[in-house]
């Protein structure tokens, strides 16, 4: 009966308008700094969506493409993550030891590497204008103005997330309609289906969930109503 309730209130959430939940697969993210390009993909200014003082300073929160699911591999969400993986400079540390700061470099770049693929994918899919510019942006590689921006000091400390607006526009690159419509049908193109046990209709099989935040005694970070490693333990896949 709990479940049910739920589901009941999440549509109910969903179908008003208001913007209160995200669309299927999308997600709320509090992202802190934006960059913003011209249609070209040339650097036009970084922006600082935080409000608050000092330590306490929160990111505005922007519905965005769900974020992946990762531990200690590299698998770079879409439009938006940290600056390892959106322009592959590792967020400064002046504890690190120089050894601690060089395998974070090498792995930048691998991480780097893996956010602009997917950009570049997703373009060759959706051949949208704000996505274009991204891919621009990145092909280019050209930092030099970002680096000499007066938030940029801000943003090089931080391991808070970073996304990409075109200029002039308010929504970011990654709410774009284009992109919306793919991740849409991306969500409801699985095979797999099966009865909901909770709304008793027919619908797609999810293989992984997003992490459950602000469970008393849990990770920061989120856990998992179910984890099963088949890789490892065969005998769990039964």
């Amino acid at each position: 009966m709990i479940l049910q309730a739920l589901t009941n209130y999440y549509y109910r959430k969903r179908d008003t308008g208001e913007g209160a939940l995200a669309p299927p697969g999308f997600e709320k993210k509090e992202i802190p700094f934006l960059i913003v390009l011209n249609t070209k993909g040339g650097f036009v200014d970084l922006e600082d969506t935080r409000d608050g003082e000092g330590k306490k300073r929160i990111g505005r929160v922007f519905t965005v493409p769900q974020g992946v699911k990762r531990s200690s591999g590299i698998d770079a969400n879409l439009l938006w993550d940290n600056t390892a993986y959106v322009l592959g400079i590792p967020s400064q540390n002046e504890k690190d030891r120089e050894e601690q700061r060089r395998k974070k470099l090498l792995r930048a770049v691998e991480q780097h590497s893996n956010f602009t693929i997917k950009v570049r994918a997703l373009f060759d899919l959706t051949k949208d204008q704000g996505v274009s510019a991204v891919a621009a942006f990145l092909e280019r590689a050209n930092y030099d103005d970002l680096l000499k921006h007066p938030i940029w000091q801000d943003l090089s400390k931080s391991t808070g997330n970073v996304s990409f607006r075109l200029d002039g526009e308010t929504d970011l690159v990654c709410q774009r309609p284009a992109l919306r419509q793919v991740l849409e049908a991306r969500s409801d193109s699985s095979s797999e289906q099966g009865r909901c046990l909770i709304t008793g209709e027919m619908d797609v099989i999810e293989r992984l969930h997003p992490s459950i935040k602000g469970v008393w005694g849990g990770q920061p970070s989120g856990g998992n109503i179910v984890a099963v490693n088949t890789l490892e333990s065969p005998a769990f896949g039964s």
